[in-house]
């Protein structure tokens, strides 16, 4: 808003009301650019706005950076006859002026209010001893107990419902006695949401970092991973590959869907219970290819090499991995990204352990949106996991995703992951 009233008073003063075409064109460019450089700053953080100096900085910045793009495509492209510089100083002027004033404005406002009821920060307190101060936004402020919420990661439906209650939150923060520290910060790490846990002293928790809320000392603990721009990024990208290729995906559900069918009567999809982001539960799609009676939807068992339960078309799809594209409909409903940690079932198994009882890090893998594909495959870590040693190597590689991920990585495992349509592990 500030770019586009900066620069129409720039044009009003240069040409009057005649001309708005070099209005139009400079603020069709200078837009997007801004916003581009914004996000990719963290310019338009939720809590930004709270400290001025910062905000200021960073709206400049992305300014600085808007006209200078703005200079050089006129130079490139040799445009500079028709192209006011007096409008474009008087406007970029304007700008900065009017772009500090709105931060500064905001910044005002937030500290006649304060945080609470800006953000919707979950308070949860756990303890006789710990009870909810007087300013808790009562709203969002939980009794762990009363909640029925358990921090214990062998204890995969507590650490479900912790999500849950979790989704949508701006922040949690957990109020507890000392001796439930430790367990609250190895459940709060899981979660795809900042989390921290107010302490009066410092202790083994593995922190980030230390932060002060209300004036009380808090360690955080886990900032969700991926900022709130860079989920936007990453789900731009996946609909902006998946999308397109919905009339084709039409076309081979309907081929792949027939041989189904005619090689053993039943549905064509299988639809399963699988652990996503936050720890969160949700409905995988893929196509069958076991016998309708020999289904194992609590993923119990493990496939084996020749399985009698997989009919002739399954062992053809899942060798090619065919199976897994029904997938896509879940990246258009948003449980998955094209890429990420490859979504388990709360009942698999590494031998004769559950997967969080051989490490319990592996929760933290959920801190991002489970992936059709990831940096497991790709490094061939898939297949069934008939030894601990199996799920350690690729949790070793979900984490490594999960701490430094970036478009560049997502666009490298796509390409390995075509590069190899065919796995020896995949039966």
């Amino acid at each position: 808003m500030a770019l586009s009233i900066a620069f129409a008073i720039a044009n009003f003063v240069v040409y009057g009301t005649e001309d708005i075409q070099q209005f139009l064109t400079i603020l069709s460019v200078s837009v997007p650019l801004m916003v581009g450089f914004g996000l990719h700053d963290g310019a338009y953080g939720s809590r930004t706005g709270i400290h001025p100096r910062t905000s200021i900085f960073m709206v400049l910045k992305a300014l600085v950076l808007t006209s200078a793009m703005l200079m050089l495509v006129a130079f490139l492209l040799k445009v500079g006859a028709g192209f006011s510089r007096a409008q474009f100083v008087i406007g970029t002027a304007l700008a900065a002026v009017l772009l500090c004033a709105f931060r500064f404005g905001i910044a005002r406002v937030s500290a006649r209010r304060g945080t609470i009821g800006l953000f919707a920060d979950l308070h949860i307190y756990d303890g006789g001893t710990v009870a909810p101060r007087a300013n808790d936004n009562e709203r969002f402020s939980l009794d762990a107990r009363a909640a029925g919420l358990i921090p214990d990661l062998g204890n995969s439906v507590a650490i479900n419902r912790l999500g849950m209650i979790a989704r949508g939150m701006d922040s949690v923060v957990v109020h507890c006695e000392p001796d439930a520290r430790r367990c609250w910060a190895d459940a709060l790490r899981t979660l795809d949401v900042p989390t921290e846990i107010v302490v009066p002293e410092l202790d083994e928790l593995r922190a980030l970092k230390i932060a002060s809320r209300d004036g009380q000392t808090t360690i955080l603990l886990s900032d969700g991973r991926l900022t709130w721009d860079q989920a936007l990024l990453k789900r731009a990208f996946d609909l902006a590959l998946v999308i397109p290729m919905i009339p084709f995906l039409l076309v081979g559900f309907v081929i792949v869907g027939l041989a189904i069918k005619l090689d053993d009567p039943g549905p064509v999809f299988f639809r399963q219970d699988r652990i996503g982001i936050g720890n969160r539960v949700f409905k995988i799609w893929k196509f069958r290819s076991m016998s309708v009676a020999q289904q194992d939807a609590a993923a119990s068992k493990l496939t084996l090499r020749n399985d009698d339960r997989v009919t002739r078309i399954g062992k053809f799809i899942r060798k090619t991995s065919i199976d897994e594209l029904p997938q896509l409909l879940n990246v258009l409903m948003g449980d998955m990204s094209l890429v990420g940690p490859r979504p388990h079932a709360a009942m698999a198994r590494a031998g004769d352990l559950l997967y969080w009882e051989v490490d319990q890090a592996y929760w933290e893998r959920h801190a991002v949106k489970p992936g059709i594909t990831g940096l497991a495959q790709v490094r061939g870590y898939r297949g069934n996991t008939f030894e601990e040693d199996n799920l350690r190597d690729r949790l070793q590689a979900d984490l490594e995703y999960v701490a430094i991920w970036s478009l560049l990585l997502d666009l490298k495992i796509l390409f390995g992951t075509v590069l190899v349509p065919f796995h020896k592990n995949a039966f």
